[in-house]
């Protein structure tokens, strides 16, 4: 037997383990954050260039108002998301009953849209001043 179930007590987890599960955790939200970063990223620019392309616009103006739109999409869809009024046809996911670990859980995924579109928006501010 081990030694961890000799002693008198309550037995404890091993800590490795539960390192590693957070380690595990924080790889794979990092990793979902990157992911969702570059899809937003990449659509910005498509709509940037279609708006560039469209007015005949230099590039370097096309992916600035590209960002500008992106992040003011992503904001306002983070905000206005917020609050936890949905309602999905199909899943019947209603927040409005919801219990408080799930409407947690739909805040903190539009507090991602709204970080993601701040990232947006800044690189879009830094595109204007490296291109002014």
């Amino acid at each position: 037997m081990q030694q961890r179930f000799l002693n008198a007590g309550a037995v404890e987890p091993r800590k490795e383990a539960r390192e590693r599960r957070q380690r595990h955790w924080l790889v794979a939200g990092l990793t979902r954050l990157a992911i969702i970063l570059a899809v937003a990223i990449g659509a910005s620019l498509a709509i940037g260039f279609l708006l560039g392309r469209s007015r005949e616009w230099d590039s370097a103006k096309s992916v600035t108002y590209g960002f500008y739109l992106g992040g003011a999409a992503l904001l306002g869809v983070g905000f206005l998301g917020w609050g936890g009024q949905t309602y999905q046809s199909g899943g019947y996911v209603i927040l409005e009953n919801a219990t408080g670990a799930e409407r947690l859980m739909h805040q903190n995924k539009m507090a991602v849209y709204v970080l993601v579109g701040l990232v947006i928006i800044g690189l879009g501010v830094l595109t204007e001043a490296l291109t002014a």
